[in-house]
């Protein structure tokens, strides 16, 4: 009978490695497409004050949105 040919230990921390990576790639492509959308954020910000122009308004969002690229 022929032994089982098993993988390197390399080859499945690499693999568990990308299974846990793609969750997290997920998450954070589900939360920018919806919970913290550019134009969410900028209407939530005009929405509580009328003192800063909407340019203004789109440095603070992408000054929000910023670590979560860093992750995604």
């Amino acid at each position: 009978m022929k032994s089982q040919q098993k993988f390197t230990i390399f080859h499945r921390s690499l693999h568990w490695i990308m299974a846990l990576a793609m969750p997290v790639l997920f998450l954070t492509g589900f939360l920018r497409m919806n919970w913290m959308n550019k134009k969410h954020i900028i209407g939530i910000i005009e929405s509580k004050t009328d003192l800063l122009a909407k340019e203004q308004s789109m440095e603070i969002a992408k000054s929000i949105l910023e670590p979560m690229w860093q992750w995604h």
